[in-house]
This record gives C-alpha cells, structure tokens and sequence, in this order.
C-alpha cells in the first residue's frame, strides 16, 4: 500500500524546507568566524525586518497552496543570493 501524504503536511514541510534555506542562505553572509571545534561557528545576528519576512513567508505559503511552477523566482525575490540550479 502506497503513503499517502496530506496536502496541508507538504505545505508544511515546503515551508518548513523554504525558512531553512532562508535561514541557511542569510547565516553564510553574515561573516561567521570558526572556533577550534570545526562544528561550531561564531557569528553576529544579522538585523532583518521582522514584519516583512513574515509577509515573504506568508507569500511563499501561498505559492506553495497553489503549486505554482514559479516557486523559485519567488524565493529569489524573498532571498536574493538564492541561485537555483537549472533543470
């Protein structure tokens, strides 16, 4: 028997995959400093909008409702850097 998987749980995962990559993407820029242990790095918060980047991951939530093909123009358009891979 297949899994199946509800729609509402892909949505969170998509989310929860696309505020990781977020996150990821903006901890890189930041200039983080190595410690001896190769695991841990030092770094500085960096100062964001707190309101808009909930109004971007509402957005993305949308997108990912509607299944739209064009989700990775607009995770450039939340997260700048973000360079995705041609398919």
């Amino acid at each position: 028997m297949c899994c199946l998987i509800s729609i509402s749980e892909l949505v969170k995962r998509r989310i929860e995959y696309l505020s990781s990559l977020w996150f990821m993407v903006t901890m890189k820029e930041e200039g983080m400093q190595d410690t001896d242990n190769k695991l841990i790095h030092i770094g500085k918060p960096i100062e964001f909008d707190r309101e808009q980047l909930f109004k971007d991951l509402e957005r993305l939530k949308e997108a990912s409702y509607s299944e739209t093909n064009d989700i990775r123009s607009l995770i450039k358009e939340v997260v700048p850097t973000y360079h995705p891979k041609e398919f």
